[in-house]
């Protein structure tokens, strides 16, 4: 059972999707599947996107139907890629916070920030979850007027 505080809290976690390929993978599994089993209690919602739909249509079928499992029926809310992010993952680039081919990365960040989601989680800690990268993200987010982005793996939130 979870504190009645921090159910209440409405904290939003955007899973990106390494963690549901980590559901399956040995390395990452144990962390993985706890994180998904709160969000299955509802101690938070599981933020996802189009981004994020097309990454899962290309993934094997076990991770695409985890995936359709936990948006469809776990507490769960899809947010929009708008003009707003869209230039903020660009402003991403242009700073090379994340090389060009990694858009997709920069789309997570800028989703996550736009949206104000409480944590964007990740497994992938050579483009998302690394210091110097989050400090860059953190950079471009105030320099443009909105809060810091909170990116962390599945181990940081259980």
């Amino acid at each position: 059972a979870c504190p009645v505080d921090f159910v209440a809290s409405g904290m939003k976690v955007y899973f990106d999707s390494s963690l549901y390929g980590g559901y399956f993978e040995t390395e990452f599994q144990l962390d993985s599947r706890e994180l998904f089993r709160r969000a299955k209690v509802g101690w938070y919602t599981v933020v996802w996107s189009e981004v994020i739909e097309r990454e899962i249509s290309l993934a094997p079928l076990q991770v695409r139907n985890l995936f359709e499992l936990y948006t469809r029926s776990a507490a769960s809310e899809k947010i929009l890629i708008t003009p707003k992010v869209v230039e903020l993952a660009n402003e991403y680039l242009a700073r090379r916070i994340v090389p060009e081919r990694m858009f997709n990365d920069a789309l997570h960040v800028a989703l996550a920030t736009v949206y104000e989601i409480t944590y964007l989680a990740s497994w992938d800690d050579r483009h998302l979850v690394d210091p110097a990268r989050i400090l860059g993200f953190q950079i471009a987010n105030v320099s443009f007027g909105f809060k810091p982005v909170n990116i962390v793996t599945p181990r940081q939130l259980i």
